[in-house]
């Protein structure tokens, strides 16, 4: 493995992913750190934007500014808490440093074991202080992780693959159990990319699936809720989940409120009931276009398009490969979950886009290379 030092941005991250595996996986401590995630998303986006500021494309990061103002615009028109205020801000902002963050090797398989050991705690942590969706999702996010792992292990002994296999197959033991169908649909997903490649090297395919998915997403609470209200019944063989979760209450009331407020949606403060003490809305695209309203999403939507179909061009890479497919599991399962925005869980979403963008080691030497032979006192001569 190189030996070279961790650059800043690597530093940063590494804490980052630090802070974000502890809150996951050892509930004790969430309960004391947890409350600061919010915080701590909005202010290591702003670090990282920050240090790359000077690589940004000129239009796009006019584009974003005026977004984010916008953004703030809406906030006081909607009602909308700093909370979700920073949540769209973050998201504009990855658009604009993910790819330009320098990473190697040595950065991933570091951050990579710091999840897997992450994974130990929360296997064996009980589990009456999650939420069974929580569960499925955080399965799912060990199970890429241990596969970036093990890419990027230089000695990949028996005994390793062994660990590796166990603790894959008990976390789709564990999504199993939990009955998060969401979850269990991004674990099909991935294993599906991870057999069949070509579902991402292929640019067409991978443009197509991707923005089915993403339009997908968008379209799928009005589908359910259309079914639910035309008590359209979907038996999936499983005695202990109805095919209606409830969400289609939480969607249905949404979009009611939406009515005569979709320029900049119905805020983060909106209550579904008298009882709740927050919002969840249980799909990640959906609640940017009911929180922060249509001009916003009009925007965000073909940026993030954008964000997912440049990944592409790290693909060839096995690892980039990897993060790949677990970003389109991510929007598989943001059909039925928050998990893209969701503060807690926030950070393995960047940390993956990162290592999607990530470049080889090999890229880095020429590029290094290119650098020194533009800049020698030699060139113009």
């Amino acid at each position: 493995m190189n030996r070279k030092k961790y650059n800043i941005q690597e530093l940063l991250l590494l804490l980052y992913v630090m802070y974000g595996t502890v809150i996951c996986t050892i509930p004790s401590i969430s309960n004391i750190i947890g409350s600061y995630s919010i915080l701590v998303n909005f202010g290591v986006g702003i670090l990282l934007f920050i240090i790359n500021v000077k690589k940004y494309d000129s239009k796009l990061l006019f584009f974003v500014g005026i977004m984010i103002i916008n953004s703030i615009a809406g906030a006081l028109i909607n009602n909308t808490g700093f909370g979700s205020l920073t949540t769209i801000m973050n998201l504009y902002i990855m658009f604009l440093y993910a790819n330009k963050i320098n990473i190697h090797k040595r950065f991933i398989l570091s951050s990579a074991t710091i999840i897997f050991i992450g994974n130990l705690l929360f296997l064996l942590a009980g589990k009456s202080n999650y939420n069974t969706n929580s569960i499925g999702y955080l399965g799912f996010i060990m199970i890429v992780f241990i596969f970036i792992l093990y890419e990027n292990m230089e000695r990949k002994t028996l005994m390793m693959k062994t660990i590796m296999l166990i603790m894959v197959i008990v976390n789709i033991v564990t999504i199993y159990l939990s009955l998060s169908r969401a979850s269990l649909m991004g674990v099909v997903m991935f294993f599906l990319i991870m057999i069949f490649p070509f579902f991402i090297t292929n640019k067409k395919i991978f443009r197509s699936i991707s923005l089915l998915l993403i339009i997908g997403s968008i379209l799928f609470p009005y589908i359910y809720v259309g079914m639910w209200k035309h008590n359209v019944e979907i038996n999936f063989g499983t005695k202990n989940k109805n095919f209606y979760s409830g969400r289609q209450m939480i969607w249905s009331r949404m979009m009611k409120e939406f009515e005569g407020k979709e320029l900049y949606g119905i805020g983060s403060n909106f209550r579904t009931n008298s009882t709740s003490t927050s919002l969840n809305v249980h799909n990640s695209l959906f609640a940017i276009y009911m929180i922060y309203g249509a001009i916003n999403f009009a925007v965000f939507l073909p940026l993030f398009v954008r964000f997912i179909w440049k990944m592409q061009e790290k693909s060839k890479n096995k690892v980039n490969r990897i993060a790949i497919a677990g970003i389109i599991g991510m929007l598989v399962i943001s059909y039925y979950e928050t998990n893209l925005i969701w503060s807690d869980v926030y950070m393995f979403f960047v940390i993956l886009s990162c290592i999607a963008y990530s470049k080889e080691e090999n890229d880095d030497i020429e590029e290094r290379k290119a650098y020194e032979k533009d800049n020698s006192i030699y060139t113009n001569i």
